[in-house]
């Protein structure tokens, strides 16, 4: 029997983690989860690791105790409203790089790691893997530009094949729930009025099983660089919180301009999704309207149960 090479997932009971866990497929993979709190998400078929990885040591042991063949990295801080700022950014940073270094060193092939939107200067509207500086506006985002560009000038010379994730906008099941989608969701759902700002700034927004499919679908093809994750369709954040509220039939319970506008929002950040559609053949994800109607069944079935 052939043995199948060895893919360790950082961050797999997160939210995009535990998609990418259900999405892979077990006749490719030796799929190793790494967790830091609480449960796994309980996926057979996945050696499960609970590990703090901003421990000292802890990502070189876990390495060399798995020895992978690839590695998708998706462990970060993501706490609503406190990650763009935290302190802890560069704790992720320094930890990611003992990550890499290890795997490198334990013979290392193939890596995916998780970058974001926020690296971007942000007065572009269009925002393009070849075209736009990088020019962050958050700590968040700092921390992962620097990582990206040290990652990137390391790789060739260390024999591994890189792949760098620029995650968008995303929604779907298992999203903290005092984020945008969940709390428009609930509180409609409740009956509640739903406190929303003007919603015209315009976001690409993507459901988070499309953003597990997409990484993926990178991870398992050769393309090495930055990539945008994203669907290519920009809109207003007005539309996604009507969609939901005439999806559920209650848009009077919606109050737009209830909440300021945050300061110095940009207007437009849109993504050019040609590598994703062209090099990694990733097409057609669903539309805003599918993946707000998927999501609002799993919130039912998830309230329903008590959850």
């Amino acid at each position: 029997m052939i043995a199948l090479p060895t893919l360790l997932i950082t961050g797999a009971s997160g939210f995009i983690g535990r998609h990418v866990v259900r999405a892979l497929s077990g006749d490719r993979w030796q799929i190793h989860g790494v967790v830091r709190h609480g449960a796994d998400p309980g996926v057979k078929g996945v050696t499960w690791h609970r590990t703090d990885l901003l421990r000292p040591g802890a990502a070189s042991n876990l390495i060399e105790q798995v020895r992978p063949e690839a590695i998708m990295h998706l462990a970060w801080n993501a706490m609503p409203g406190k990650f763009w700022e935290a302190p802890d950014n560069l704790d992720w940073m320094a930890a990611s790089l003992e990550l890499y270094r290890a795997f490198v060193a334990n013979g290392g092939k193939r890596a995916l790691f998780a970058g974001t939107c926020a690296e971007y200067d942000w007065s572009h509207e269009l925002l393009d893997e070849a075209d736009t500086p990088l020019k962050p506006a958050t700590l968040y985002g700092t921390t992962k530009a620097a990582l990206f560009q040290v990652l990137s000038a390391a790789a060739p010379r260390d024999g591994v094949a890189l792949a760098w994730a620029r995650v968008f906008f995303l929604y779907g099941p298992f999203e903290a729930e005092a984020r945008l989608v969940p709390y428009v969701i609930r509180a409609l759902m409740e009956e509640r009025p739903a406190e929303c700002s003007a919603g015209t700034a315009e976001r690409d927004f993507m459901h988070v099983e499309d953003v597990a499919a997409a990484m993926i679908a990178t991870l398992e093809n050769d393309y090495c660089g930055p990539i945008n994750v994203a669907s290519g369709s920009c809109v207003p954040i007005h539309n996604i919180i009507l969609e939901i509220g005439n999806q559920l039939g209650r848009p009077e319970l919606i109050r737009f301009g209830a909440r300021p506008t945050p300061s110095g929002e940009p207007r437009r950040m849109a993504a050019s999704t040609t590598i994703l559609q062209d090099k990694i053949g990733f097409r057609k994800p669903r539309s805003v309207g599918e993946g707000i109607a998927a999501t609002i069944d799993w919130w039912r079935a998830r309230i329903k149960s008590g959850g």
